[in-house]
């Protein structure tokens, strides 16, 4: 997020640099979560899905991400 990035391409980005790593295809799962100052959320991970829950102003979200690859 340093970079400009909002929560989500900064979580991409830093995934990003883990499946290079790993040859284009790691056999293991990585989610992140990343938060600003002003409170926005995003999240990704490698592989298969993500579920996580966003609670904000009283309210919860169960929000699914899709892997990246």
């Amino acid at each position: 997020m340093r970079k400009g990035y909002n929560p989500s391409k900064a979580c991409e980005e830093a995934l990003k640099r883990v499946i290079n790593t790993h040859n284009g295809n790691p056999d293991f799962q990585i989610g992140y979560i990343a938060m600003r100052k002003d409170g926005e959320v995003g999240a990704a991970c490698i592989k298969w899905n993500f579920d996580h829950l966003i609670t904000k102003n009283g309210g919860t979200t169960l929000k699914n991400i899709k892997g990246l690859i």
